[in-house]
Parts: structure tokens; sequence; C-alpha cells
């Protein structure tokens, strides 16, 4: 699935890219993320770390509201 947003051809972004996305801090996303307002959205282990995954349809939907 291509992203009509970003152009990405990713499954999922991250919340940097999700920040510049919608125009909004990075901790804006992250408090999102807490709060559950991206549904799909996981912490994936990457190289050890957890990383926050959040589908690109989810931020689709959103950005359509808007």
């Amino acid at each position: 699935m291509k992203c009509p947003y970003c152009g990405s051809e990713a499954e999922y972004l991250l919340p940097e890219q999700v920040a510049q996305l919608m125009n909004v801090p990075v901790p804006t996303v992250r408090r999102w993320l807490r709060d559950n307002r991206f549904p799909g959205a996981v912490k994936a282990n990457v190289r050890g770390r957890k990383v926050w995954r959040i589908p690109a349809v989810a931020v689709a939907v959103i950005l359509e509201g808007r």
C-alpha cells in the first residue's frame, strides 16, 4: 500500500514520520500512541530497541478526517 500523503510504500511509519506528515511535534505523536489513537500501532524490537510502528492506513484515516 502506498501512503497517499508521504508516498511511502511502507506499511508502517515511525513516530517521526507521522509527526512530519501531521505537522505536530514528535512528543505529541508519542502521547497519542500512549492514548491509543492509532489503531494497530505496535512496539517492535529493532536492533534490541522497542520502536513504535504506526500503520500508514491509520494515519491516512486520521488525516482524511481533518
